[in-house]
């Protein structure tokens, strides 16, 4: 295993342990005094900037689009439209350019953040300084913030691959609402229950697998993703990013992709895949496995 593998490796293991203690506390944690308004804080901060509420003219949905678009995200599966709306009064919209960070590693938690269009990379730092690319969030997705104690440490990094529209709620806010809404808190183990169980899973591949059928995996995966536009089989993301979601170089998945366009499994095009024979992909990585 290089030196890539190795500190992907410790990466991985490190998240999913943070991941495993954030199930831990969500679960046990005390009730915390909501907060009838945000903080505001300088502009200049980036993301903080979500923390300067927006007047109901510039709210890109109306209440009753926010309420919908609420009823068809995981985290508020199950809550009666009484509470979807509750929900959705307290929610503050956002939109962030093609290629710019939510938040940052390290950054306090101040919000709860769901993707209601676009797609996010969230990322992590090896101890080497090699980005790690842990999942590409789609719409209804959480991106942050939920399982952590307010003002507490960002464990990833969130950047925008796209234009994407983001609901926002005050981290403090947000236990108040779980506190009244069990619903939700469930909702949350479940989705904090099924990080793990995929960071488990890259996990084992890393340490036991080959590049290839990791690589051959990884782009099924995103594949089934779908939230592709209007190019279903089209994958957005560039070598690198492929690299830092398999843990290994690009040089390694350029010469893959390479040998895999030959035989007319795959298209590479500028900073994306297209995915010519999905059956081929998924026979490549189990025969590859069974080796």
């Amino acid at each position: 295993m290089n030196g890539t593998d190795v500190s992907c490796e410790g990466s991985f293991g490190r998240l999913s342990k943070a991941v495993a203690v954030q199930i831990e506390l969500f679960v046990g944690k005390n009730s915390m005094p909501s907060s009838n308004a945000p903080e505001v804080l300088p502009e200049k901060m980036f993301v903080r900037e979500l923390s300067i509420a927006a007047p109901v003219s510039s709210r890109v949905l109306p209440l009753n689009a926010r309420v919908s678009c609420i009823q068809q995200i995981n985290l508020f599966r199950g809550l009666t439209l009484a509470e979807c709306a509750e929900v959705a009064s307290m929610a503050q919209e956002r939109q962030f350019a093609d290629r710019q960070t939510i938040f940052r590693e390290g950054d306090p938690v101040r919000f709860v953040l769901v993707l209601v269009s676009g797609r996010v990379k969230l990322t992590q730092l090896s101890r080497f300084g090699t980005e790690v690319i842990f999942s590409v969030g789609r719409t209804g997705d959480v991106l942050g913030g939920l399982g952590l104690t307010p003002n507490s440490a960002q464990r990833l990094t969130a950047q925008t691959l796209e234009r994407c529209h983001v609901l926002s709620w005050d981290a403090r806010a947000f236990l108040s609402l779980e506190e009244r809404i069990p619903a939700i808190r469930r909702n949350a183990v479940g989705i904090l229950s099924d990080r793990l169980r995929m960071l488990e899973e890259r996990f084992l591949e890393l340490a036991t697998e080959q590049v290839a059928p990791r690589l051959a995996r990884m782009l099924f995966r995103l594949l089934e993703q779908g939230n592709h536009g209007s190019h279903p089989s089209r994958i957005d993301l560039s070598h690198e990013e492929l690299a830092q979601m398999t843990g290994t170089t690009l040089f390694t998945v350029s010469r893959l992709l390479c040998e895999w366009e030959q035989r007319g499994i795959v298209q590479t095009l500028r900073k994306a895949v297209m995915i010519r024979d999905p059956q081929k992909l998924i026979d490549l990585s189990q025969t590859i496995k069974q080796k």
